[in-house]
């Protein structure tokens, strides 16, 4: 082979070469970089009003007002408390938005139920922004249910409704009229879809212009027979503020 033609042979063997690199290089596929989304912002928009919430005739919770009862208790209602109702839902992008409207509730010492807004008592969590209302005071007709996991052993259904009216009725020596009895089961059972099991309740005695007036336990007992539940408190003295 002479040199001349043993250089162009080795000229194109280079330029084969690197045309075979470039042609692999070209058809390998580079890896696919996920692109992180952009961060959903939650979106708050607030409402200050000054509607003031009042509560029913038969809660009577107006600043000023206290009732006192046999086993110690005493509930006041202190003030008109300016108090934000959370809502929850997403905008259009799908990201959080979380309207507060703010009013004034009346808001309770003493008592279980901190809040008041009309029938019902109002649970107020700023802390994820969460508001719920929990029924104190049922129309007629109107039954509530309610169920979930009281405990990891069992499963609890709660059946609340207006069981009895009366016309009167005497408590520690007082005539109270116009009454209403609200009674709250609580059946037990072991399996979400099990029957049977005990039956718990209370019957919480309210008065038209006055409040709670007593309230009654019954375990293992549904609280519709004759037999007696046991008094956990009565009222001896109330003051119901003007309003």
């Amino acid at each position: 082979m002479t040199k001349p033609f043993h250089t162009l042979y080795m000229r194109l063997s280079f330029l084969l070469f690197t045309t075979f690199c470039l042609f692999i290089a070209s058809c390998r596929k580079d890896p696919i970089i996920p692109i992180s989304a952009s961060p959903c912002d939650t979106t708050y928009h607030r409402t200050y009003t000054l509607d003031t919430i009042h509560p029913s005739e038969y809660l009577m919770a107006y600043p000023g007002s206290w009732w006192e009862y046999d086993n110690g208790n005493k509930v006041e209602c202190v003030e008109w408390d300016y108090m934000p109702v959370y809502e929850q839902s997403k905008n259009e992008n799908g990201c959080p938005f979380i309207e507060s409207n703010y009013a004034y509730y009346p808001r309770l010492i003493g008592a279980s139920n901190k809040y008041i807004s009309g029938n019902s008592a109002l649970n107020i969590n700023q802390h994820p922004y969460n508001t719920t209302t929990t029924p104190i005071i049922l129309e007629h007709g109107e039954i509530q249910h309610y169920s979930g996991n009281s405990t990891t052993d069992y499963y609890t259904t709660v059946t609340k409704q207006i069981h009895e009216t009366f016309d009167s009725i005497e408590i520690n020596g007082t005539l109270f009229y116009d009454v209403i009895n609200i009674r709250t089961q609580y059946k037990r059972s072991y399996h979400e879809l099990a029957g049977g099991g005990p039956t718990d309740a209370t019957h919480a005695y309210y008065a038209k212009g006055v409040g709670l007036l007593q309230l009654v336990s019954y375990i293992n007992s549904d609280g519709t027979g004759e037999e007696e539940g046991e008094i956990h408190k009565s009222i001896t003295d109330f003051f119901i503020a003007p309003h």
